[in-house]
């Protein structure tokens, strides 16, 4: 009885215990790889944040030059070397960060408008151009491009992310299933043992407590019997024995008696 009893709970907890490694391998895994692409998307986002505060800042500086009222000093003051440089750290940043589908559109819209914006400074001294228009009718439209494709961009990246989160709650459900499906069946082998225990333990041993009763307070012969061949079996059979036997020397008892009453008559 004892060990059969030890199995069953040992085979629950093995399952429960399996269970429970196989979800949290699952569960780590999954956030180990979500995480890891979150983390790409976010610096592909920081990469398109910096292309438009650069562009809005050279447009703007660009767009400052060409109104103010003396150009040529304005235009003497701007940095191209650190505009390039920028420009370099960009790329290099680009190519760092996972590719997606518009970056190589993203790099070339951006090559386009700093290469014409660094004509500014051979347009505002010319006497053949009007700066003016230069910046509107041919530097502007680069930079509409521009900030079209940075939209794109981010747009992108927001439906990788999206898809992204489809994948990490799809895969939550997939890691806790093995684990959900364990507790049931883990649930369903407890209600089983326990139908066991209570068919056949605790309603036997309470069949041998009234049997018992009824042979001691009733003086009925103790009759319960059933099949099995555990310890609890064998001590039915020996009670049994044991009431038998017990009935038998009160016979004798009683048999003695009355033979020693007829002598003393």
């Amino acid at each position: 009885m004892r060990k059969k009893i030890a199995l069953a709970l040992g085979v629950i907890a093995a399952m429960l215990l399996i269970s429970g490694v196989i979800a949290v391998v699952e569960y780590r895994q999954m956030s180990s790889r979500v995480s890891e692409l979150i983390t790409e998307d976010i610096d592909n986002i920081s990469v398109s944040q910096k292309i438009a505060a650069t562009s809005e800042r050279f447009n703007l500086r660009i767009l400052d030059v060409v109104t103010s009222s003396d150009s040529l000093e304005a235009v003497e003051s701007y940095d191209l070397d650190l505009a390039i440089q920028e420009c370099r750290d960009i790329f290099l940043e680009l190519d760092r960060v996972r590719k997606m589908r518009l970056t190589d559109s993203l790099m070339n819209a951006f090559s386009a408008y700093m290469a014409e914006s660094r004509n500014c400074l051979s347009v505002i001294p010319s006497d053949i151009y009007d700066s003016k228009r230069w910046y509107f009718d041919v530097l502007q439209p680069y930079y509409n491009t521009l900030t079209r494709t940075i939209d794109a961009y981010n747009e992108d990246i927001h439906e990788d992310l999206a898809v992204k989160a489809e994948d990490f709650h799809s895969g939550f459900y997939r890691s806790i299933i093995p684990g959900l499906v364990t507790v049931i069946a883990g649930l369903l082998l407890l209600l089983l043992l326990l139908f066991y225990i209570i068919a056949y333990y605790i309603t036997p041993i309470r069949r041998m407590m009234d049997s018992m009763e009824d042979y001691i307070r009733r003086g009925r012969r103790y009759s319960y019997e059933f099949d099995g061949d555990d310890e609890l079996h064998r001590l039915n059979r020996d009670i049994s024995e044991i009431a038998q036997e017990n009935v038998e020397l009160r016979k004798r008892i009683k048999l003695l008696r009355d033979q020693i009453q007829g002598e003393d008559r």
